[in-house]
């Protein structure tokens, strides 16, 4: 059984009660389009309500007053009004449901609308650490294959573009670093504890890039595309978490799910 609560921010606590394993995700991290973010990873405290039994959800919108923080705190990047979001979070039996509803409220199209997905953090020892790249898995022509045979620039994080991923204002960031990997779309992402015995899945519908980083965060994620918005257009993007033994039993469930 898996329970979640809720923070005072954006992070949700999951704790897979039978497995005695801990995680935390930032839901989501960041979202915005191919010219402006719209949330970033910055800490935020929302409107949490319960939406049922094992279900949390919040409503947020960029407003002038957030942007202007924005500009003060990251002044590399470009932010704008114009964007409303609206997150749903719900536990079950060995998953985690995810749903992201992005609304345009400007009068202009919104170009290449994205999310990346949520910050899902290992919080236990049993999958933090410990050739954590290695243990690490992408979906790349129908398999889950390991992040270590496969290039990267930098060793301890990758960012996956599959071939319809249209690069932002962000790309020009070498945070990330690079690679020639694509992921299959839509991009499923896990990893496996460090005795083999647990997995991990994670991805969403329309997922158009997946991140993997092994530093302090020990996170991952699946990023949604959402598309051009046109005005007072809404697009929903459902994701899932998957636990198991087997992670490329878990990748094939989760994507006749999402797929």
């Amino acid at each position: 059984m898996i329970s979640i609560s809720p923070t005072r921010t954006r992070f949700v606590d999951i704790h897979h009660q039978d497995w005695d394993e801990k995680w935390s995700i930032q839901f989501p991290e960041a979202f915005g389009s191919s010219e402006a973010f719209s949330m970033s990873w910055m800490p935020i405290e929302p409107d949490w309500e319960q939406r049922g039994d094992s279900t949390w959800g919040y409503a947020w919108h960029t407003s002038e007053d957030y942007v202007q923080a924005m500009k003060n705190d990251l002044p590399d990047y470009t932010f704008s009004v114009g964007l409303a979001l609206d997150s749903e979070i719900s536990a079950g039996d060995n998953e985690v449901r995810l749903t992201l509803t992005i609304k345009s409220e400007s009068p202009e199209p919104w170009p290449h609308v994205r999310c990346d997905g949520g910050c899902f953090q290992a919080r236990s020892e049993a999958f933090m650490d410990g050739e954590e790249v290695a243990r690490s898995h992408l979906c790349i022509g129908g398999a889950m294959e390991s992040m270590r045979d496969h290039d990267r620039t930098i060793p301890i994080r990758a960012m996956y573009r599959a071939p319809t991923e249209v690069p932002g204002k962000e790309e020009a960031s070498t945070f990330w670093g690079h690679t020639s990997v694509q992921p299959d779309e839509p991009a499923i992402i896990g990893a496996v504890s460090r005795d083999g015995s647990k997995a991990v899945v994670m991805g969403y519908e329309n997922a158009a890039r997946a991140m993997q980083n092994a530093d302090a965060h020990h996170c991952i994620h699946s990023a949604p595309f959402f598309g051009t918005l046109e005005p007072g257009d809404s697009v929903t993007r459902q994701g899932l978490i998957l636990f198991g033994e087997d992670i490329h039993a878990l990748a094939k469930e989760l994507s006749e799910r999402i797929g």
